[in-house]
This record gives C-alpha cells, structure tokens and sequence, in this order.
C-alpha cells in the first residue's frame, strides 16, 4: 500500500475514538509515556502533539521543544508548517480519529505536516506536551532522510500540497518566507525546472514574479542570511500591496 496508505488503513481499521501512529523506528521514551498522553486529553481539543527526542543511529540524544510562540502562530494559522515542521513525526502526535481526514498517499515528504494542516483547519487547537514522550529513531535509511534535498521529491510535493492550501495563508510572514526560501534553496528561475521535476499541476501565481525577483539577485546576496530575509520582507509588503495570490 504504501507508507501513507498503510498508516489510512491502521486507522480506518481502529475500533477506538483515538489514534497514536508509532513508526517502526520510534518509541515511547519511558514507560508512562502513553499514560501521559492519555492524561493530557480534555474535554474540546482533539489534537496533542508532546516534545521528544531524536536519537542517531551513533546513541547521540538531542531533545526537540516547541515554544509557547510557536504554538500560538500554529493554532492561528496552521499553513506556517510550511515553514518547518515543528510538531514532528506522527510519532510524537495523538489525535481523534477523523473518517474525513487522513493521509495523502502521494505524498513522501510533506505527508506528515499536510495532514497536521489539514487536521489543524477542521479541529482546532492543538495541545503541546512539554515533556519528551516519544524517541525517534534517526538513520540514513528514513524515507525523510532520502527525500530531503531531492528536486525530484521536494518540487513535485511542494506544489501537489500547495494546491490543497488556502491562498489567503500566503498572507502570513512565515508562509511567505517559507516560498522564498524554496525558491532559493532550490535555484528556481523559471517554470522549467519545476516541470522537469516531475510537477505537471497549476503553478501558484506568486511563484512567478518570486522567481525573476530572485533571478536578478546575487547568489552570494541571496545565501546571506541577513539580507535574504530583508529582501524577502520588502518582497512580502509589495505582494500583500498587490494582493498577489491564487492560483493561475
């Protein structure tokens, strides 16, 4: 079936009202770790996520945290996901379960944060876990691991998850800059590279005028980090100006 599918059918096939994925890879950091969990629910929110640990393949430990900044811009708009996953891996996740909303089986990259977006939007708010429940095994043989920097997996997804997206969420800073750096990261300059990348969708209309803004920077202007974020929040005030979103 499939990574996404196999985890869809786990739950389609759950006989209970709530839902904890673990992957192969990962486990509960004590064991209290899923009473824990269980303890946190309330009554109104169906979305819990905990802190946890990564763990590399060498035993090395480093402990992952959400601020309580985050978990506002997270609860007022759950599209700024696009600009990092810091909810994690389905692992460190307990949610209700939700007929309606599952996984996307195309997805290899951005299955994990589409759904929390998607999730998010239906059932507000999430709930963090201060405390590390979860440990996730890191290794070079992770699909995530394989996926990462790939144009081939990267493009296509980013785009495919895009078209599921509410225009109107470009409007956050985050989101935005989360485009900007994609643009960059991945040297795009024009609809080429993205159709030889294996994407044959709507392109959004932003992601023009955020091309050929960038093509006429320096490279070595673009990977500063200080001036890359200037120029992406000038670019931000004329889009926002313009209204320049949607789908063309």
């Amino acid at each position: 079936m499939g990574t996404p599918e196999n985890w869809n059918e786990s739950i389609r096939k759950a006989g209970g009202d709530w839902i904890k994925l673990m992957h192969d890879d990962d486990w509960f950091a004590d064991r209290d770790s899923l009473g824990c969990f269980v303890r946190s629910v309330r009554p109104g929110p169906d979305f819990y996520f905990s802190a946890f640990n990564n763990v590399h393949s060498d035993e090395k430990k480093a402990e992952s945290m959400a601020d309580r900044s985050f978990i506002k811009n997270l609860n007022r708009c759950p599209g700024i996901l696009l600009a990092g996953n810091r909810i994690g891996p389905p692992s460190a996740v307990l949610f209700k379960k939700d007929p309606a909303i599952l996984f996307d089986r195309r997805f290899r990259w951005v299955v994990d944060f589409d759904f929390y977006i998607h999730y998010l939007k239906a059932h507000p708010p999430a709930v963090y876990i201060e405390k590390a429940l979860v440990n996730i095994g890191i290794s070079e043989t992770q699909v995530t691991q394989s996926s990462f920097g790939n144009p081939a997996v990267e493009i296509p997804e980013r785009f495919m998850q895009w078209e599921k997206m509410d225009p109107s969420s470009l409007g956050n800073w985050r989101v935005y800059d989360s485009w900007w750096r994609f643009v960059r990261n991945f040297r795009l300059t024009g609809e080429g590279k993205i159709r030889s990348s294996g994407y044959s969708g709507p392109l959004p209309a932003f992601i023009f005028p955020m091309m050929q803004r960038q093509k006429k920077i320096p490279g070595t202007v673009l990977r500063n980090g200080f001036f890359s974020k200037l120029l992406m929040s000038a670019n931000f005030i004329r889009m926002k100006t313009k209204g320049r979103t949607g789908i063309q």
